[in-house]
């Protein structure tokens, strides 16, 4: 629901999207993420590996992604990449299933 907020004040107050509004969303998305942590509802434990592997993917998936929808919205209305957005589970299912020769299992 943030995310798609997030898409249409984009859209609305004619935002650019380069790496400080990306940076901007990570951090209030990292605020809010802390807060099950601090009342410890769910406590987490550290290590030196989980560390790693978390940061890794932060930085590389997550940012690439936010950065490419947010520079995306400048040049696309809103609706056409939310539907590119949204189709990307379909696309990544038939692929695994190409490739992968995954199959979906109850």
């Amino acid at each position: 629901m943030g995310y798609g907020i997030f898409s249409v004040l984009i859209k609305k107050f004619d935002l650019k999207g380069r790496l400080y509004l990306t940076r901007l969303l990570l951090f209030l998305g990292s605020m809010f993420l802390s807060i099950p942590y601090f009342t410890n509802i769910h406590p987490i434990e550290f290590s030196y590996n989980k560390t790693i592997r978390l940061l890794s993917l932060s930085f590389s998936a997550y940012n690439c992604g936010l950065l490419l929808h947010t520079k995306s919205l400048t040049y696309l209305s809103l609706s056409k990449v939310q539907v590119t957005e949204l189709s990307e589970t379909v696309f990544s299912a038939i692929l695994a299933w190409l490739f992968l020769k995954e199959t979906p299992s109850s």
